[in-house]
């Protein structure tokens, strides 16, 4: 008998100042308050569409990003993870029953977020810059329990000062301030080894071999074509004296989300209602950008999620 998928809520409404800049959307965050069930944040999720509801004489633009998707924002994902369950592995080996129950390794998927408040509850709209929560009918805001985002305990002068606490997110530049963050793909970066600057690298001259079949004057230019072009990678990378990385999503290449969509609001947008294509949003995460004018202060964004067999969505380990 074919197993059926759980009850889960696949439309989620969030509430949504128009004057806003900047919000986030952490799907696992969301489907946790609004299902009561805790969703790992660490998987794929399945995104039918969107859809942004606006008032009369609404115009201006939006910007809805993500995670980029290359195997490097994964990779960089897959190794930090590893680094952090070792890490906490350090304790957990000795006292392992001490682990919290909804313990999960929780990202950040730029600089920004990681210094965005998860929206009050009593913030109806939802503030600038904050993670959004899903509201219902009557403008209730979903009550969230504990959703801590995790840190690395990076240590100093070998454990002589106490360690530095830092969180960590997809794309861009380390950051401090209040909230210190590591770049995932930056430090993925700089952590690998480099292909050859030169590849292949070859000698100053060709030997008697060449020679044999040197019928031509042609042969130095022909080695100079097979030899030389295209002998360094296709993409940028650091040279043997530089320190700096050009990994996709890393500090010195494409540094911001993934752009996934940008969408016009007219004064003539039927209905109020603007369509955002839909997709996969790896961690869950979107970023929306907002620049809009509006005579009214209130929006509201559908999120429509796809049924699955993962309590009740369609999401896949990422």
């Amino acid at each position: 008998m074919a197993k059926k998928p759980q009850p889960a809520v696949t439309r989620l409404w969030f509430h949504i100042d128009t004057a806003n800049l900047t919000n986030f959307i952490d799907l696992s965050l969301a489907a946790s308050a609004a299902n009561r069930r805790f969703y790992r944040q660490g998987m794929t999720w399945a995104v039918a569409g969107m859809t942004l509801h606006t008032p009369n004489n609404t115009v201006g633009d939006f910007d809805v990003s993500k995670v980029p998707e290359t195997w490097i924002a994964r990779n960089a994902y897959s190794k930090s993870k590893m680094l952090w369950m070792k890490s906490q592995d350090q304790v957990l080996d000795d006292q392992p029953t001490i682990a919290a129950r909804y313990r999960d390794f929780k990202v950040h998927l730029d600089t920004d977020m990681v210094n965005a408040p998860i929206q009050a509850i009593t913030a109806l709209p939802a503030e600038d810059g904050a993670i959004l929560l899903p509201v219902d009918r009557l403008d209730f805001t979903a009550k969230t329990g504990e959703w801590t985002y995790s840190t690395f305990q990076i240590p100093q002068d070998g454990g002589a000062l106490p360690p530095l606490e830092r969180r960590v997110h997809f794309v861009g530049a380390d950051a401090g301030g209040a909230i210190a963050s590591l770049g995932m793909i930056t430090g993925y970066g700089l952590s690998r080894s480099r292909p050859h600057e030169v590849d292949p690298n070859t000698p100053a001259t060709g030997g008697w071999m060449n020679d044999v079949f040197d019928a031509a004057d042609t042969l130095d230019e022909i080695r100079t074509d097979v030899s030389d072009n295209n002998d360094t990678p296709p993409y940028r990378v650091g040279d043997a004296s530089a320190v700096a990385e050009f990994y996709p999503g890393g500090v010195n290449n494409q540094p911001s989300a993934a752009l996934h969509a940008v969408n016009f609001v007219s004064s003539s947008t039927v209905g109020g209602k603007t369509r955002v294509d839909g997709g996969l949003f790896h961690c869950g995460l979107i970023r929306f950008d907002w620049n809009l004018a509006s005579e009214g202060t209130s929006m509201f964004l559908a999120v429509d999620l796809v049924p699955g067999m993962n309590k009740g969505y369609l999401t896949e380990a990422y």
